[in-house]
């Protein structure tokens, strides 16, 4: 009588294809984690771990009822609770490709999502450029408009306003346009920090961290609004900036107000919608999702029924199964 141990042989009481399986649950693990935390925008990572634990937990829970119904005694009851348990992975298998195959979809098809992203980035430079040139010609309109009024007449409203100013002369005038200058323009620190951000932002698009692109995705809507936020205070600080011009009488006086005219909305940002609703089909992303159930359920494939084992072999001291022939 020759005996032959089957693959399910155990080293230190784990089986190869227990091995197998664990890589099977961690790929999937991976991909649902991924998955979700793409799917989020990067604004729920908590979210996403759980859920990776949540979903190969419960996976895992139903492959070893599924094994136990293989191995219980050989019944049509446990039959039918074996395939009743494959029947429930293959539902919850179904339930969670869209999250677990979003990320592999996403890294075969990322270029247009780097295209939108970089837009992004652009266009919030492409308003901070706006802001500063705007701000630039006002300051340069006022001062030039008080400049006239010092020759030929200050009204009331702008006599309030250069006294609020402390503004008196042309050299005080001079004083407070550079001042203003620095304030807003060359010198402004949280522009300064916006550009500083937006580089970064476009490096990290273009590096494609799997970590750290959703982050990015996030990061770059809040810039958006902080921005926007920040120019339109600045807009609309120290009373505003006058828009100055003759009067009937002659004089100059203040007709109105430049944040009046002036508006900076933040453009709307495409890279983190576009990263959580993309739904590009990739023959490889349902590839990992399968290669990874297949992983998991090769310690259920291999794993032999009570009736295998009463009517082939017996079980071997290790756990593995001897073959008698």
């Amino acid at each position: 009588m020759a005996k032959v141990k089957s693959t399910t042989n155990k080293q230190s009481g784990i089986t190869i294809a227990d091995l197998i399986s664990c890589i099977g649950f961690i790929l999937f693990a991976l991909l649902i984690g991924f998955g979700m935390h793409y799917q989020t925008g990067g604004a729920k990572p908590g979210a996403s771990v759980v859920l990776a634990i949540v979903l190969a937990a419960l996976t895992f829970a139903i492959l070893r009822f599924m094994i136990h119904a293989k191995q219980a005694k050989d019944s049509m009851k446990w039959r039918i609770a074996q395939w009743t348990g494959l029947g429930v992975y293959i539902l919850l298998a179904i339930a969670s490709a869209s999250v677990a195959m979003h990320f592999p979809a996403i890294c075969a098809g990322k270029q247009p999502l780097q295209t939108a992203g970089k837009e992004d980035v652009q266009n919030l430079r492409n308003l901070i450029a706006t802001y500063q040139e705007n701000m630039g010609d006002d300051l340069l309109s006022t001062k030039t408009a008080v400049e006239y009024a010092f020759q030929r007449g200050v009204g009331d409203s702008l006599r309030t306003w250069l006294d609020n100013k402390h503004i008196n002369n042309a050299t005080e005038l001079n004083e407070w346009h550079a001042e203003r200058g620095e304030t807003y323009l060359d010198q402004d620190a949280a522009i300064a920090a916006f550009n500083e951000r937006l580089n970064e932002f476009e490096a990290s698009i273009d590096a494609w961290s799997w970590l750290g692109v959703p982050r990015t995705a996030n990061e770059l809507q809040q810039c958006a609004n902080e921005i926007e936020d920040h120019l339109t205070y600045r807009t609309n600080e120290d009373a505003a900036l006058p828009r100055i011009a003759q009067s009937g009488s002659g004089r100059y006086d203040i007709v109105g107000y430049y944040k009046d005219i002036r508006s900076y909305s933040a453009p709307t940002i495409h890279f983190q919608n576009a990263i959580m609703s993309f739904s590009g089909f990739s023959g490889g992303a349902l590839l990992w999702c399968v290669l990874a159930h297949l992983l998991i359920l090769f310690v259920f494939i291999v794993t032999p029924g009570s009736r295998t084992v009463r009517n082939t072999g017996h079980l071997a001291d290790d756990g593995g199964i001897i073959l008698d022939y």
